[in-house]
């Protein structure tokens, strides 16, 4: 199991629910080492996709609700 982070020197990943920084590089390398692969998420960043879900991937939500994701079989907490 692999885990792929990026993080600001405060260790925080996120703001207001949008991604810290959007670098083309890191979003191209996120995609190439997840492609054919299973992706682990929570429902927040699952919904911040514009597309979904990600193609080429199992996407896998966490959530303690799965009903507001119908489009996918979500693993309740």
């Amino acid at each position: 199991m692999e885990i792929i982070v990026a993080v600001d020197e405060n260790y925080g990943i996120g703001k207001d629910g949008d991604l810290l920084a959007h670098l083309s590089p890191d979003l191209k390398r996120l995609k190439a080492m997840t492609v054919g692969n299973i992706i682990v998420m929570g429902s927040k960043t699952y919904m911040s996709f514009p597309k979904r879900p990600l193609p080429d991937r199992e996407n896998l939500i966490i959530t303690h609700h799965p009903e507001t994701i119908p489009e996918l079989s979500a693993l309740p907490v």
